[in-house]
C-alpha cells in the first residue's frame, strides 16, 4: 500500500521509487525517471538482487543494511550516466515488523550540471579578473577607477608614481579624486560635458602632483 501510495507522486517527478524484501532483491520498482532510462515497464517485478549489482561498501548497499535495521539513510548514487540523490528507510508489514525496505532516488543531474557550469564560469571569471588586475598594475600609463561623485576606488602604480607618491596606499588614502585636480570642480564639469558620449577621449586636465605641483595629462575615461 505505502509503494502504491507514492507511485502516483513519483510518476509526474524526474525520480524512482523501488522496495525490496529482506534479502535485497528488488520486488518492484518505477517511477518517471526509471521509465525513462530502462525500456523495463514501470512497476514491474525485477529478480535482481542489489549485493550482486552494487560492492558491498558502496553507500547504497550499507544504506540498505541499515534500512534493515531499522535505520533510514541518504546516499548519493550515479545510474545510466545519471545522477540520484536517494533516501532509503525500513518497509514494515501490518504488524510493524522490517520485511525490506523502500526507497526513493531524485534525479538530480541537471541540478549539478548547473552547478558545474556555475563553477567554471566563477574560474573563468576569477581568471579574467586575474588578467585585468595584472594588466592595471603593470601597465606604463596611470589607471584608475573612481565613482561619478569622485569615490578614487582603484589606482594603479604608475598613476601614483607620476602623481610623486611612493605608493598606491599614499594615493588613495586622498580618497577623493578632486584632491589631485588643480581646480576640484574641474573633474565634474568634464563629467557633464562628457555625459551624453559616456567617454573623455584625450583632454588635457590639470593635475596636480603631491607636493602640488601641475602635472598636465590627457584623460582617456569611460563615464558609467
Amino acid at each position: 500500500m505505502e509503494f502504491e501510495q507514492l507511485r502516483l507522486l513519483v510518476e509526474q517527478l524526474p525520480a524512482m521509487l523501488w522496495t525490496t524484501d529482506e534479502h535485497l532483491t528488488v520486488t518492484a520498482i518505477g517511477g518517471a525517471a526509471y521509465a525513462s532510462l530502462t525500456d523495463t515497464a514501470p512497476l514491474t517485478r525485477v529478480p535482481h538482487r542489489l549485493p550482486a549489482m552494487f560492492d558491498e561498501q558502496t553507500p547504497l548497499i550499507r544504506a540498505h543494511r541499515r534500512a534493515l535495521a531499522g535505520d533510514c539513510g541518504d546516499y548519493p548514487v550515479e545510474w545510466k550516466g545519471r545522477a540520484f540523490q536517494c533516501h532509503v528507510r525500513p518497509l514494515k508489514d501490518a504488524q510493524g515488523q522490517t520485511v525490506g525496505t523502500i526507497g526513493l532516488g531524485v534525479d538530480i543531474t541537471a541540478s549539478r550540471e548547473a552547478e558545474r557550469a556555475i563553477r567554471e564560469r566563477d574560474v573563468r571569471v576569477q581568471k579574467s579578473e586575474s588578467q585585468y588586475r595584472s594588466l592595471v598594475q603593470n601597465a606604463l600609463y596611470g589607471i584608475y577607477r573612481s565613482t561619478i561623485d569622485g569615490q578614487l576606488l582603484e589606482a594603479n602604480p604608475a598613476l601614483a608614481a607620476m602623481l610623486g607618491y611612493d605608493s598606491v596606499e599614499d594615493l588613495m588614502a586622498h580618497d577623493k579624486m578632486a584632491a589631485i585636480y588643480v581646480d576640484p570642480d574641474e573633474r565634474m564639469r568634464l563629467i557633464e560635458q562628457y555625459a551624453g558620449t559616456g567617454r573623455i577621449d584625450g583632454v588635457e586636465v590639470g593635475w596636480k602632483r603631491w607636493d602640488n605641483s601641475p602635472a598636465a595629462s590627457r584623460t582617456i575615461s569611460t563615464i558609467c
